[in-house]
C-alpha cells in the first residue's frame, strides 16, 4: 500500500516518526485518528508498549545478578558486625580459657563434682562454642545465637549478683562469668549487623529482581 492514498499507514508512519521525534503536528493525522477506532486502538497500544519498554528495568544475568549479590554483601559490613565478631571471639577464647583454668584448680572453681555442676558446664561449654561459630558465620548464627545468651547472660548475671549480696560467694569466683556476658553482647551487635547488611543487600534491588545501579552505587560507596 501507499501512504499517499491509505490514511491508516500514513497517520501510523507519522505517529512512529513523532515517538522517535522525528516529525511534529499533523492535522490530518489528528483528524484521521478521531474517526478511525483501528487507527486509535493502534496508537493507544503503541504508547503502552513504549512506556513498558522505557521505564522497565532489565533484567540482569544470572552470573551477573551473582556478582552483584557477592559485591554487596561482601561490602556491607558495617562497624556493629565488625564489633560483634570480636566480641563473640574474645568470649569464645577467654571462656576456653577460664574452663581449663577451673578444671586444673587454678581459677575460680570446677562445678564438675556434681550432676547439676556438670549440667551447668555442659551448658556453658554449648555456649562458648556457639560464641566461635556465630563470630565464624555471623550472618547465619548470630540472630539466633542472641536471644538464648542474652536470657543466659541476664540470668547468670542476676543471681551472681545476689550471691556477692548475700556474701555466699566471692566477687573474683564470679569473674569467670564475664565471658558468658561479653558473648551475649557480641551476639546483639553481630546480629544488628548483619540484619543491617541483608537489609542494604535488599534496597540494592528492583522489583523484577535486577539490581538497581544507583541503590549498588550508595551501598558499595556509602556517602
Amino acid at each position: 500500500m501507499n501512504p499517499s492514498t491509505d490514511p491508516c499507514l500514513s497517520t501510523r508512519e507519522w505517529l512512529s516518526a513523532q515517538r522517535d521525534g522525528e516529525a511534529r503536528g499533523n492535522p490530518s493525522g489528528e483528524k484521521h485518528l478521531e474517526s478511525c477506532v483501528a487507527c486509535a486502538m493502534w496508537s493507544a497500544t503503541s504508547d503502552l508498549i513504549t512506556r513498558q519498554v522505557r521505564f522497565r528495568a532489565p533484567d540482569a544475568p544470572d552470573s551477573v545478578s551473582s556478582a552483584v549479590a557477592s559485591m554487596v554483601l561482601s561490602t556491607s559490613v558495617g562497624r556493629d558486625e565488625r564489633v560483634g565478631r570480636m566480641m563473640l571471639t574474645v568470649a569464645a577464647m577467654s571462656g576456653a580459657l577460664v574452663l581449663v583454668l577451673e578444671g586444673l584448680g587454678l581459677f575460680g572453681h570446677s562445678h564438675l563434682g556434681s550432676v547439676d555442676g556438670r549440667q551447668a558446664e555442659a551448658l556453658l561449654i554449648a555456649l562458648i562454642a556457639g560464641f566461635a561459630f556465630a563470630a565464624w558465620r555471623p550472618a547465619r548464627l548470630a540472630a539466633g545465637l542472641m536471644p538464648v545468651a542474652v536470657l543466659a547472660a541476664v540470668i547468670t548475671v542476676g543471681i551472681s549478683v545476689i550471691e556477692v549480696a548475700f556474701g555466699n560467694v566471692g566477687l573474683v569466683d564470679e569473674l569467670s562469668h564475664i565471658p558468658l556476658f561479653v558473648g551475649a553482647l557480641g551476639s546483639v551487635f553481630a546480629a544488628r549487623g548483619a540484619a543491617s547488611a541483608t537489609k542494604r543487600f535488599d534496597n540494592s534491588r528492583t522489583f523484577t529482581g535486577g539490581p538497581i545501579a544507583v541503590g549498588f552505587a550508595r551501598t558499595v560507596h556509602p556517602a
